[in-house]
């Protein structure tokens, strides 16, 4: 399993297709979070709730206009001409594509890192404002679920190492005082092993019991014996049935990782039967002294031998449960944000699978915590034929759009659309569409600098359920170009508007193509449709525009279906 798989994933779902500029801090409205309502959420069983959802939050979210005063606020020159300096180029795709990179990315999960043996399950939870009182503040934004596959997963192939390591290995050479004879086993060397097969069995929610049945190996050297002569000779031993009786223990720690040790140091192994053979022979008292010094020497190194594996395994966990940083360019917003991966709550064993509850919520370098909490995750029983289970609820992607609104506002190049791009051109024939046919004096602007950015007037929302995931965007967007005369850091900007969207995602279907032995790479196939757009507040600030301004809202409906195959 590879490691920090899930941190990607949720990186690559939100972090496609944002440009971030630092600005003033921004906080959500109390009346913008209290519109979530957790239980209407919790009981979102259908399309048409979860759409409704959405709807109320998208739709009444002008009265948070003056939360963006910043972008509002403008000053225009005696030619109504507004020019703004340019902040720094963008990472985003094209216009709705951002929004298709960050959903399908969001519904997928964890499918650009999983193999065939882990599977990401989509969740319908909601974004909580409630207090701590109400016990939320300790649901997990993610669960994970290791199932008994994947338990023996790992053992078998630390079997597999733990043999490789002693196999054909030497050890240290011994002495003992046997019936008045300096017996000294030079050169030993286990070889012909064969590891036990394992067995769990679960002792209490926190707790599992390990036992070892069987396994094979012998142990080959010299020996030397001295009492007033040197004897010399060959040395076999035959050891089998290796019977190792383990208590492990998973805890959560102060500092909220999964502890992974014994319990009281609990390890009992017995060896059931040890063989020695001398050649040429020694009195059969030897035999026995040997084979009860090699037996005790033997059943105390495999109870150390464990012990060091258990300290690996736990430091190894303590590893991963960390504050896992978000890998994006560094000269953006969101690369100040870390994913908390600490435990909520204790980690519960049952029979088949051990689920392991993350807190799952974006935190910036300032620790300023995301204010609304994850509703309870559903999980099901029968998750049990893959190794892993991953459970994510949309407080997570909600809480990193959050930070990332708070921190500062991220724009989205619309104009890396295609169709934008061509709808921007200042020069075009008579049959195409353009903005060259509309505008007047376009020999004032330089062609091909034409711009469409939408700046976040709200944090998007993200509602996951079982017929597909809902995002919520309300967008202001802006077109202009760089004036011929003018640096390119000055722009006009000749129209801006208002937009909401609404989009609805469902139909996902995910394809690895990468050649065998290469990174994995994975094609995202779902059906993406705009249940509702809705424009306002355009405004021209050139005469010429007036006219495409007024009937902008009739002219993205018109398109709509384009920008969706576009999606």
């Amino acid at each position: 399993m590879k490691n920090n798989t899930l941190w990607c994933i949720i990186l690559l779902l939100t972090c496609e297709g944002f440009e971030s500029r630092r600005s003033n801090p921004k906080l959500l409205s109390i009346e913008s979070s209290k519109r979530w309502n957790k239980k209407s959420l919790q009981e979102s069983e259908n399309f048409e709730l979860a759409k409704n959802l959405v709807d109320s939050y998208i739709l009444d979210s002008y009265s948070d206009d003056y939360e963006y005063d910043n972008i509002e606020s403008s000053s225009y020159s005696e030619q109504n001409i507004h020019k703004r300096d340019e902040m720094a180029l963008g990472i985003s795709s094209n216009m709705m594509n951002y929004n298709l990179q960050k959903l399908k990315k969001l519904i997928l999960e964890s499918s650009m890192c999983a193999d065939e043996h882990m599977h990401v399950n989509r969740q319908q939870k909601s974004v909580d404002t409630n207090d701590e009182e109400d016990g939320s503040v300790n649901n997990p934004g993610i669960v994970v679920r290791v199932t008994q596959k994947a338990f023996h997963f790992v053992a078998t192939n630390l079997m597999r190492i733990f043999q490789e390591e002693i196999d054909d290995r030497p050890l240290s050479e011994f002495s003992r005082i046997l019936m008045r004879l300096n017996v000294s086993i030079l050169a030993p060397r286990i070889n012909e092993v064969t590891m036990p097969e394992l067995n769990y069995r679960r002792l209490s929610e926190n707790s599992i019991k390990i036992s070892s049945i069987g396994g094979t190996a012998k142990l080959n050297g010299r020996y030397h014996a001295v009492y007033k002569t040197v004897r010399e000779g060959q040395f076999t031993v035959q050891m089998e049935n290796f019977d190792v009786n383990l208590r492990i223990k998973f805890a959560k720690t102060f500092a909220g990782c999964l502890q992974f040790q014994l319990v009281d140091m609990s390890c009992d192994a017995v060896i059931r039967s040890v063989v020695v053979r001398l050649s040429p022979k020694l009195h059969e008292q030897i035999n026995d002294g040997l084979r009860e010094t090699i037996t005790e020497l033997a059943q105390r190194k495999i109870c150390e031998v464990i012990d060091v594996y258990v300290r690996k395994i736990d430091a190894r966990l303590k590893s991963l449960a960390r504050y896992s940083p978000v890998t994006v360019e560094s000269t953006s917003i969101a690369s100040q944000l870390r994913l908390d991966t600490t435990l909520s709550d204790e980690a519960v064993l049952s029979d088949i699978y051990l689920d392991i509850p993350l807190r799952g919520a974006f935190i910036a370098d300032d620790t300023t915590k995301t204010p609304f909490y994850p509703s309870p995750i559903s999980k099901a029983d029968e998750d049990t034929q893959r190794m892993v289970y991953v459970y994510m609820s949309d407080y997570v992607i909600n809480s990193f759009f959050y930070q990332l609104d708070r921190l500062g506002n991220f724009r989205i190049n619309l104009h890396r659309i295609p169709e934008v791009k061509q709808l921007l051109r200042l020069e075009c024939p008579d049959h195409e569409e353009c903005l060259g046919h509309i505008l007047e004096n376009t020999e004032q602007y330089t062609n091909n600098t034409g711009r469409m950015e939408a700046r976040v007037r709200s944090p998007p929302v993200v509602v996951l359920n079982d017929v597909g995931a809902h995002i919520g965007l309300n967008l202001s967007v802006e077109i202009s170009y760089r004036k011929e005369d003018e640096d390119e850091k000055v722009r006009a900007v000749l129209l801006s508007f208002n937009i909401k969207l609404q989009l609805h995602a469902e139909g996902l279907s995910i394809n690895n193509t990468s050649p065998e032995g290469e990174q994995q790479r994975f094609r995202i196939h779902t059906l993406i449709s705009i249940s509702h757009l809705e424009v306002s507040s355009a405004t021209a600030y050139v005469e010429s525009m007036n006219a495409f301004a007024s009937n902008l809202p009739f002219y993205l409906e018109e398109k709509k279906s384009r920008i969706e195959v576009d999606l």
